[in-house]
């Protein structure tokens, strides 16, 4: 399979237990489903809250909020396919479309990440989508760090005075953490599983997106694995024992991936486990020579600030209605909400 970074079990887990109101779908080893799609949901910020008020009015909210048909899956990085020619991709994807939109999404480019092999087969299909008349949107940013430094204070020494002062006088909170790393196994049974996914939930409900909400039985399967091979950094107070925050990671080859997230809040903020866990990740790289260290798709000034890289993927659209493709073509650019932001963050510098 190209552009795949995680475990494969990860993916069918995908398949198995679909996040809610997703329709998942194989054909042709390509993963596909459907699910209604916001599409404010990757506008910039300033438009979807001019036009946000237009998907109450009664007959709209079908426009704001179509069905769509969507390639890929919402768990892996990339987008991840078989390696097929670009006319056979596009046949299979188009079999048995019977919704709005028909998007493939996370299409990388240029990714360091990734094989020259693979970011080849990419600017392939990305013409060949556009000459099917696919609208080409640059998507999120992948925030990664190459782990180019031999110690968190060389790290350190990368940034601004003002910067390193700042870091330094949150990293003071770890000593009031205590950091547990273990394989995901049978030593979570259902009352950790359900606390774990409780811990999601409140990072999912605090979120200003909202697209794809895993369920219970993914968690469930993804924690009490003992093949699955995940990485669970957990953070409890030293004070009280309790469990206020968590990071879920995949080991692969030389790379480490930051896939999920839980807290505890207020605590986790009141703690800056966010921020703490940042430089656990690094160090845990460090420790085990892992050289590429993936920190997903959310929050990208947070982590530009922190000192991530970026690699933007994209999305090709293809809207059932005409008139909507043709229009798509100019609107495109306010739909790229994380280049916007990360362009705004580097004018600030």
């Amino acid at each position: 399979m190209l552009n795949q970074l995680e475990p494969s079990e990860l993916i069918e887990l995908f398949v198995r237990f679909p996040p809610y109101n997703f329709n998942v779908r194989k054909n042709n080893d390509l993963i596909l489903f459907e699910t209604i799609f916001d599409i404010l949901t990757t506008a910039d910020e300033s438009i979807a809250k001019k036009l946000g008020f237009l998907e109450k009015i009664p007959g709209l909210n079908r426009f704001f909020k179509p069905n769509a048909t969507f390639v890929g899956t919402t768990v892996t990085e990339y987008l991840v396919l078989p390696e097929i020619d670009e006319k056979q991709f596009v046949d299979s994807i188009f079999e048995n479309w019977n919704t709005e939109y028909l998007i493939v999404k996370d299409i990388p480019k240029d990714s360091l990440l990734l094989s020259d092999k693979e970011n080849a087969y990419s600017e392939s299909l990305i013409r060949f989508l556009k000459e099917r008349g696919f609208i080409i949107l640059t998507g999120q940013a992948l925030a990664y760090r190459l782990i180019d430094f031999e110690s968190i204070d060389e790290y350190l020494m990368k940034f601004s005075q003002k910067r390193r002062y700042d870091f330094r006088r949150k990293l003071k909170k770890k000593s009031d953490l205590k950091l547990e790393i273990e394989n995901s196994g049978n030593s979570f049974d259902e009352v950790r599983a359900a606390e774990y996914y409780q811990m999601y939930e409140n990072v999912y409900n605090k979120s200003y997106i909202h697209f794809d909400k895993l369920t219970p039985d993914f968690f469930k399967g993804l924690l009490q694995s003992d093949t699955l091979g995940a990485k669970i950094f957990s953070y409890y107070t030293k004070t009280t024992g309790e469990l206020i925050g968590y990071k879920i990671c995949f080991q692969s080859e030389d790379i480490l991936i930051d896939k999920f997230a839980g807290f505890k809040y207020p605590q986790a903020l009141d703690f800056s486990v966010y921020f703490v866990s940042w430089f656990d990740n690094l160090q845990y790289c460090i420790d085990n020579k892992i050289k590429k260290f993936v920190i997903g798709w959310t929050n990208p000034e947070v982590k530009a600030y922190l000192g991530a890289d970026f690699n933007f993927t994209f999305h090709g659209v293809y809207p059932r209605n005409k008139l909507i493709r043709k229009a798509l073509r100019y609107l495109a650019r306010y739909f790229e909400s994380d280049k916007n932001e990360l362009e705004r963050f580097l004018n600030k510098k």
